[in-house]
């Protein structure tokens, strides 16, 4: 198995008081996939070996925080 991939990423924060922020988080990325595929048991002839790329969006978050002062 083989994985390779790129992000990009947003954030932003939205203050809420003095202790309480929401920070939101977005990624878009490229990721490959390389594998070879085997038939169950294992131990036997690999079936094949293939490839995907996938472009899209990789990340979506959002986060509550306290902050401690």
């Amino acid at each position: 198995v083989r994985l390779v991939g790129s992000e990009m990423c947003i954030r932003d924060r939205l203050y809420l008081s003095p202790h309480w922020n929401i920070e939101f988080t977005a990624g878009i990325g490229y990721v490959r996939f390389e594998y070879d595929k085997a038939p169950f048991p294992a131990g036997r002839e690999v079936a094949g070996s293939y490839r995907n790329d996938y472009f899209g969006p990789t990340k979506l978050g959002i986060s509550i925080m306290y902050i401690i002062k």
